[in-house]
């Protein structure tokens, strides 16, 4: 993914991510697919919450993921290769503390569950979000 094109949101909008088939996939790929999705679990916990909505979404399907699952997996890796070099930055002369939230009504096509976020910053830097 070194050479891949880099993208500059770490979803696809117009992507729609169905269920699963219900039997289970057992090869090579399936194993990669879990092991991308949790380490990119693991960086949106400790660096990245801009990714953590899609992350969230793409690990419910990690034993029945379809293409377009696989696609959204890419699509947040090309994602991270365009913004490896993006840093926090705190602010001296600004110590203001902002809190930003979001829901999405019913947009889940599966089961229509509402979802929600929301990220605190300090000083123009986000320090803990959901």
């Amino acid at each position: 993914m070194e050479d891949s094109k880099s993208v500059i949101t770490p979803s696809d909008s117009r992507a729609k991510l169905p269920h699963g088939a219900l039997t289970t996939k057992k090869n090579q790929k399936e194993k990669l697919y879990r092991e991308l999705t949790g380490s990119i679990m693991y960086l949106t916990v400790a660096t990245r919450p801009d990714i953590s909505f899609v992350v969230n979404r793409l690990v419910q399907f990690n034993e029945n993921y379809e293409e377009e699952h696989w696609s959204a997996v890419k699509y947040i890796l090309r994602y991270l290769h365009g913004t490896q070099r993006y840093e926090l930055l705190f602010r001296i002369d600004s110590e203001r503390l902002t809190v930003l939230s979001n829901v999405d009504q019913t947009n889940d096509v599966n089961d229509r569950i509402t979802y929600t976020g929301y990220v605190f910053n300090l000083s123009g830097t986000a320090i803990t979000w959901h």
